[in-house]
């Protein structure tokens, strides 16, 4: 299996280099396009949305003429084709998104009822936290599939705010697609073919990561849009969902392959809850505008977070190798996740110190 991988990794990044720059008229034709404006999009060209539509044909063509996608033992016989089929839809109906901006409620009522499918028909859902607290191992009973959703529908928000500036969602959803790997190699070893199918999915991110931040020329640019990025957590999600629930790692160090765009996910949106807006609105308080509005080029800002995620992805390295309790790296987390609320309202101070000057 390994050696087909090794073979499959060359053609992957051919094709999805291939679909990337040959799917651009695509989006044109269809009005899939990003124009800029005077508020979010400061780019300075109309940009084809079909990074996630190359995206999605990559891994259909590579999985279709592979062997990877053979059955796993605990989840359903169909859960290739489930996992498919909902992937499909996804990016249908948030390429719809992207051409005529449906409703938040709407997006959020989609990717809910993907996920539900995906666990009740793929079987995939978490069952328990292990021990999460040092009390005993936490079985989520009933509220296995809402909990298993709330991941899904977390991940899909979480990677959708995060893609603000060029390339910041799919450097992010590499970072995250590897650390997956890492851990899971760390904890139980190589292990077919989840593993692989992350691989392919990483290795399909990579020409597009180069297309979004203009390595093919500047007449060859092309953003994910709504639906790529949503994808790209969808695929996260149900990577960490998968080897959560076969115990390929602690279901807490789900964490760390997500750390930042989770957690600047929930920050902003408990931000807008206590300030009477929407947690689905739109405004310029990510993470990644912070750091534009005091004066960080793109590449500067980008390379900023990617830096703060590869040190959460190191610390869930180091936590998995030390084979501390589970409890201990919920306290880390917790601890983690309050130095992130620092750091946020540190840089929302500078940048408004910045305009009254």
């Amino acid at each position: 299996m390994l050696s087909d991988l090794a073979a499959l990794i060359p053609a992957t990044a051919i094709l999805s280099a291939v679909l990337v720059v040959g799917l651009r008229p695509l989006g044109k034709a269809l009005k899939l396009i990003d124009h800029p404006d005077e508020h979010r999009k400061f780019h300075e060209a109309s940009i084809p949305l079909t990074g996630g539509v190359s995206l999605f044909s990559t891994l259909c063509i590579i999985f279709a003429a592979s062997n990877i996608t053979v059955p796993v033992p605990g989840f359903s016989d169909m859960v290739w084709e489930t996992i498919g089929i909902c992937f499909f839809a996804l990016i249908v109906l948030h390429a719809i998104d992207d051409i005529i901006e449906l409703h938040s409620l709407t997006r959020l009522a989609i990717d809910t009822l993907l996920a539900l499918i995906i666990c009740i028909f793929g079987m995939i859902r978490l069952t328990d936290l292990e021990d999460l607290f040092g009390f005993g191992t936490i079985w989520l009973g009933y509220f296995s599939i809402p909990m298993t959703i709330f991941c899904f529908v977390a991940a899909s928000n979480a990677f959708n705010m995060a893609d603000g500036i060029d390339g910041l969602c799919t450097s992010l959803g590499i970072i995250s697609f590897l650390t997956t790997i890492g851990l899971v190699i760390l904890h139980t070893g190589w292990n077919q073919p989840i593993l692989s199918s992350l691989t392919i999915a990483t290795i399909a991110l990579v020409p597009i990561y180069a297309a979004n931040v203009g390595w093919f020329g500047e007449s060859r640019v092309v953003f994910l849009g709504d639906s790529g990025a949503r994808l790209i957590g969808f695929i996260a999600a149900t990577a960490l969902v998968c080897v959560g629930f076969k115990n390929m790692i602690q279901p807490v160090t789900a964490f760390f392959p997500i750390a930042v765009p989770v957690c600047d996910c929930l920050v902003l949106m408990g931000w807008r809850i206590a300030h009477g807006r929407s947690p689905l609105s739109a405004d310029r308080l990510h993470l990644h505008h912070l750091l534009l509005d005091l004066g960080y080029s793109q590449s500067h800002a980008r390379h900023l977070i990617l830096a703060l995620a590869v040190s959460f992805s190191l610390a869930g390295f180091a936590l998995e190798i030390s084979q501390v309790p589970a409890w201990v790296i919920s306290v880390f987390i917790v601890v983690s996740f309050w130095g992130f609320i620092g750091l946020r309202v540190w840089l929302y101070l500078r940048t408004k110190s910045a305009t009254i000057s």
